[in-house]
């Protein structure tokens, strides 16, 4: 119950766990979980939620460091996370003493060239640092501004990355920052593209695969034995008999549409948000800032459509309006979209 009790015996922890992670003989599991435990140690009232703020320093430490195991810092990258998380509930003092604890690291990991060996890994890292990035500061030095736009315009990083570097750009550009605001705009616009293609992608594939098992589905798409089982007769208890209208499969998955939906509005935001306040064409004026918003505009209401609907007709026409050099077959009786209320801000996949 004593404050300097309870820091030193958090600090002795730490100061184990951290022998064990710098350890080259101690295996894989052990030191991964070394470094698990500095992340989760709790703040003395004990409560979920709670962190150690001392645990920052040493998170910080590995996180960027590439002598270390990539699960260690893995596991010190989601402990900065639960500090973010946690700093960005309390605010004040606690938020400015987490970013100057954490913010070299996130900044860091954030443009850290991907690792060819584990590329996989390496977009995890850099995409929870991306997601960190408001939390540690609040604009672009130009240096670290002039890193994201050549991650956003990087065809090697996945699209998540890429996303995640164009909505910390938008949110932390300004003049001083001194980016090409026309250019990164045209990046964004080229993203929102290869957001909607990847989920074409998928559309297309599920299509060819029911293809080749053969058959055909009411709207037209090939269908699987699976599938039309999909559209035989429904009776419910009490209802009269009589063929049902037929289902038509959902091919794309809703998790993929729901996360197409937050790059969709991520990408938004990154132009210009609602507000016109933040966003690369904020940078801009005249004509160039109105035809900008206009495909900020586009993308959120498209972001809206699809997690509003979460269907393949909803793809399409999202992939229509943002790609609209090619007509593409929406379905003429499907049900027409009522958008929501608000832009999905939160990322399925993990972040904010």
């Amino acid at each position: 119950t004593d404050d300097r009790t309870f820091d030193d015996a958090s600090t002795a922890i730490v100061e184990g766990a951290m022998a064990v992670v710098r350890d080259p003989d101690a295996s894989l599991p052990a030191r991964v979980n070394a470094m698990l435990l500095v992340g989760d140690l709790r703040g003395k009232d004990g409560k979920d939620g709670t962190v150690w703020a001392g645990a920052a320093a040493p998170l910080s430490a590995v996180a960027p460091d590439t002598y270390f195991d990539t699960g260690g810092r893995v596991a010190a990258m989601a402990g900065l996370a639960r500090h973010a998380d946690a700093a960005r509930r309390a605010g004040g003092d606690k938020l400015n003493d987490f970013a100057k604890a954490a913010r070299g690291a996130v900044l860091a990991v954030a443009v850290q060239p991907a690792d060819p060996l584990r590329p996989q890994a390496s977009d995890w890292l850099s995409g929870r640092a991306l997601a960190l990035v408001t939390s540690v500061i609040k604009t672009s030095p130009k240096e670290f501004a002039a890193a994201l736009v050549k991650l956003m315009n990087d065809p090697a990083r996945s699209l998540d990355v890429r996303v995640r570097a164009a909505a910390a750009l938008g949110a932390t550009a300004t003049a001083k920052s001194e980016i090409k605001a026309a250019a990164a705009v045209g990046t964004i616009t080229e993203l929102a593209v290869a957001v909607v293609e990847a989920d074409e992608g998928i559309l297309r594939d599920r299509r060819y695969e029911q293809g080749l098992a053969g058959g055909n589905s009411g709207s037209g798409t090939p269908a699987s034995s699976a599938s039309k089982m999909m559209s035989m007769q429904i009776t419910a208890p009490g209802m009269a008999g009589g063929p049902a209208a037929p289902v038509v499969p959902q091919l794309v998955p809703d998790q993929a549409l729901r996360r197409t939906a937050w790059r969709l509005a991520a990408l938004a935001d990154a132009i210009l948000d609602e507000e016109g306040k933040t966003g690369v064409a904020a940078l801009l004026s005249g004509e160039d800032q109105e035809n900008s918003k206009a495909y900020a505009d586009l993308y959120r209401e498209q972001a809206l459509a699809i997690d509003a609907a979460r269907t393949d007709d909803s793809l399409l026409a999202a992939v229509a309006m943002i790609r609209p050099e090619e007509e593409l077959p929406v379905a003429a009786d499907a049900p027409a979209v009522k958008p929501a209320a608000t832009a999905p801000e939160s990322d399925p996949f993990g972040g904010k």
